[in-house]
């Protein structure tokens, strides 16, 4: 029974009613353990934030064997950047262009999906790109070295046949600000002319609304879909309700599950049904992970929320998303976990079964949802 309900997981929807109606006649019970056609599709965010590390392509393409391995149906490679305090991009931070195409073609080889993501932190207090929106001189640096990375991905996305490349992820600021919303679309023209795949932008969760996405992005036609980096902090769980949810762990469990079901049905999805011109969009979870720590729940984000081990909490954060898109497979097609661990095992975002780390539990859960399909025991 088990090896026909894997098998069925990821077959066409006829063949798979059909199965199903033979061998398990529980199954429309509990349909959210079971990945089937109807959810939304399961990938994962792959980065490394290293340079010159001499087994980088080997890593990478240990990951990529590693996510055909679990079933995995897309793989963003997120290329890290470091932007200096004077707006200049350190092109030999994070990994080769050459690395880049080779995971690219190999994943294309093994029939995963792919996109291509720019990402940086900046040498400033902050760090994150979402506060980064320099003028002057540090602008003008910026933007001519940004325009040469994205040539330089859209020239790797082309040649490696990627299936997307984003033009950015997380820039709010920046975006915000109308100065560069004409720099920004002469981007999406530049890239749409490099790359005849589908283009994107991964929004940050708290400002996929915004005016200037709509217009720089969301109205453009060579976007298809709202991708959104979800970290909703303090909307999954209060610190008090994370504090307590080792007392009725499944409780907890199902109240993080609701509320991720309420956050996308009730505002993502609405939302981008307003796009186009009222034709709509598909919503990409483009984003979302939470590490093993007390408090993940109200702190998505954070790298360190708290210093207490807390797996349980972790997978009510992860498991409580891909449950509470469950039968959304239309109006959110794919989402992608932040993030499949590569070289340092010892990363605490890194959801890689095959490591162990105190979020391998997690992992595995994830996994295990990836693989079988589970019901509820026949009375």
């Amino acid at each position: 029974m088990m090896f026909l309900l894997a098998c069925a997981a990821r077959l066409s929807t006829p063949t798979l009613f059909l199965l199903l109606f033979l061998a398990s006649p529980v199954l429309s019970q509990d349909t959210e353990r079971v990945y089937d056609p109807a959810d939304p599709a399961i990938g994962y965010n792959l980065i490394s934030f290293e340079s010159n590390n001499t087994d980088e392509l080997a890593e990478y393409l240990t990951a990529i064997d590693e996510l055909v391995e679990v079933n995995a149906d897309h793989v963003n490679l997120v290329v890290f950047r470091r932007v200096g305090a004077d707006g200049r991009i350190n092109f030999r931070s994070g990994p080769k262009l050459w690395t880049i195409y080779m995971a690219a073609k190999w994943a294309k080889t093994n029939n995963l999906k792919v996109t291509l993501t720019p990402i940086f932190e900046t040498e400033t207090e902050s760090a994150w790109r979402g506060a980064w929106n320099p003028n002057g001189i540090t602008r003008r640096n910026f933007v001519r070295h940004y325009t040469v990375l994205l040539r330089q991905l859209a020239n790797v996305a082309d040649r490696a046949n990627a299936d997307k490349l984003n033009i950015g992820s997380e820039l709010v600021a920046f975006a915000n600000d109308p100065k560069n919303r004409h720099y920004l679309n002469v981007m999406v023209s530049l890239c749409g002319r490099l790359f005849k795949g589908e283009l994107g932008y991964n929004a940050n969760w708290d400002n996929f609304r915004s005016p200037s996405l709509k217009e720089i992005f969301w109205d453009h036609p060579r976007i298809n879909a709202m991708s959104v980096s979800m970290y909703p902090s303090y909307l999954l769980a209060s610190t008090d309700e994370a504090d307590q949810s080792h007392v009725d762990p499944e409780s907890f469990a199902q109240t993080v599950k609701n509320r991720w079901h309420a956050i996308v049905t009730e505002e993502l999805i609405p939302y981008a049904a307003t796009l186009k011109d009222g034709v709509g969009m598909p919503v990409l979870i483009g984003e979302f992970g939470a590490v093993a720590l007390n408090r993940c729940a109200a702190m998505p984000a954070s790298y360190k929320p708290s210093t207490e081990e807390d797996s349980q909490e972790q997978a009510a954060v992860i498991m409580g998303l891909i449950h509470g898109v469950d039968q959304l497979g239309v109006e959110v097609p794919e989402i992608t976990i932040w993030q499949w661990g590569i070289g340092d095992v010892s990363d605490r975002f890194g959801l890689n079964p095959f490591h162990e780390s105190p979020q391998q539990s997690t992992a595995q859960a994830i996994l295990d949802f990836m693989q079988t399909a589970e019901t509820p025991d026949a009375d």
